[in-house]
This record gives C-alpha cells, sequence and structure tokens, in this order.
C-alpha cells in the first residue's frame, strides 16, 4: 500500500511575531506581502515585483532577512491615495 505523506499546512501570517530583527522565509515574505516562494525564487533571479530583490543573509543552509533591510525595501514603492494618481507614472 502507498503511504501519504501528510504536508503541514501553510503558516498563519497572522501568528508570526514581526517584532524581531530577522524573519525566515515565511515571516519575511509575509512581512512585504508576497508568497515565500516568489520570496525563494528571488534570491536567483535577482528581482522580487519589477524591481532589484531584498538582501539577504545565508548561514549555512539557513536564509534570514533582516527587518531593517525589507523595510528600506519597501519604501522603494511609492504610496497612493486613490488609483487615479497612477497615472503619474512613467513606464
Amino acid at each position: 500500500m502507498r503511504q501519504v505523506t501528510q504536508l503541514s499546512p501553510p503558516k498563519d501570517p497572522l501568528q508570526f511575531d514581526f517584532n524581531k530583527p530577522r524573519f525566515d522565509d515565511h515571516e519575511a515574505a509575509a512581512f512585504i506581502g508576497c508568497a515565500a516562494f516568489t520570496l525563494k525564487r528571488s534570491r536567483t533571479t535577482g528581482t522580487l515585483l519589477g524591481v532589484a530583490s531584498p538582501a539577504h543573509l545565508k548561514m549555512g543552509r539557513m536564509v534570514r532577512y533582516e527587518k531593517a533591510t525589507l523595510e528600506e525595501w519597501l519604501s522603494q514603492f511609492p504610496e497612493y491615495q486613490n488609483t487615479a494618481q497612477h497615472g503619474d507614472e512613467v513606464a
């Protein structure tokens, strides 16, 4: 009989502690609002959401993202009050 492996459920972003200085893939992805796989793939492609991906720490097999680095990375994106302001962008 074939054995079925149980996959663990995805981590609930509401249970993450965003007050700590470093995040793993899942925490960092939830913090910036993308999927963990997308963030992981950005480490090899060098781009995330059309811009250079955020810097990460590689410690052995572990990958961590500094909260300050993610906050700085997010700050490059403009904030808008409404969608009418998006017309000012240059493609």
